[in-house]
């Protein structure tokens, strides 16, 4: 290949790592002792899967044992969203740290009236019986969780959202039931990747043991690649809405990959796109 070829491909991949030096710094591997770097490559081929779907998104995905992330959107993978019910899996863990859930067998109430917006229930009918705080995880329960942030209170919220760099945010009396649902919180997706890789190193004030309890209702699929555990979220509060799919693959008990999805939902069968579209992009890197 002739010299001035070559320098003129070294220098356009140089280019595009510079581009996604904001990713990197964003998407750093929680290691055994501090966080480094790892590469970073954009793929905007998985970008195709969103377009088949018939909307707009964007995946990151963090693969351990090549020591890469991948995005398909570089530009969207960096822009924050409310991250509505994937804000399920820290709230969880804050209400067993800090005692405001017994466990997650503990059974909650159902409320005086189903939770609406624009003027129609949204939840699965389960959220409105007694239900225990595992059910309600996977079942995205706004109630309950309303419930748990009454216990946990506006400055543990506010102390502990800053120890787990989750998102800018300062949580106030007035948006304490829904603060996660509104904007008032807001997350990337390469962020999420981010907290889902120190989470699952120890790095963040939870314990081993409610980290694996919180996840066991999260289990989605298993397959030869290990098993693959994952939160939806659903942000209604925006034009257009907006869908989460957020989670991690584990096998022999290590973490072979994190990944967060998210894209716009402006037909009922995007919702169903977004697990869809996360499993295909994972295959195609050979992650599952």
């Amino acid at each position: 290949m002739p010299e001035d070829t070559t320098q003129c491909i070294q220098a356009r991949r140089a280019h595009a790592l510079r581009r996604l030096v904001p990713i990197a710094v964003l998407a750093l591997v929680a290691a055994v002792s501090g966080a480094r770097a790892q590469h970073v490559e954009e793929k905007p081929d998985l970008g195709a899967l969103f377009a088949e779907a018939g909307t707009t998104g964007t995946i990151v995905v963090h693969a351990y044992g090549r020591d890469t992330t991948v995005v398909s959107d570089e530009a969207r993978a960096r822009t924050p969203y409310s991250p509505s019910s994937t804000f399920k899996i820290p709230n969880t863990l804050l209400a067993l740290r800090l005692g405001a859930a017994s466990g997650m067998d503990e059974v909650f109430a159902p409320p005086a009236q189903p939770y609406l917006v624009r003027g129609k229930p949204i939840l699965p009918p389960a959220c409105d019986a007694p239900i225990t705080l595992a059910a309600a995880l996977v079942n995205s329960c706004i109630p309950v969780y309303q419930t748990i942030a009454g216990r946990i209170g506006v400055a543990s919220y506010n102390e502990f959202l800053v120890r787990m760099n989750y998102g800018p945010a300062v949580v106030t009396d007035d948006t304490l039931d829904d603060f996660w649902l509104t904007g008032a919180l807001k997350i990337t997706a390469a962020d999420q990747v981010g907290f889902l890789d120190r989470m699952l190193a120890g790095r963040l004030p939870f314990q081993t043991d409610h980290i694996e309890a919180m996840a066991q209702p999260l289990l989605q699929e298993e397959s030869e690649k290990g098993r693959l555990y994952a939160k939806t979220g659903y942000v209604f509060t925006t034009t257009p809405e907006l869908g989460w799919f957020v989670g991690w693959i584990r096998k022999d008990g290590a973490v072979t990959a994190t990944f967060a999805l998210n894209l716009d939902i402006t037909k009922p069968e995007h919702a169903r796109a977004r697990k869809e579209i996360a499993l295909k992009a994972l295959k195609q890197l050979g992650l599952w």
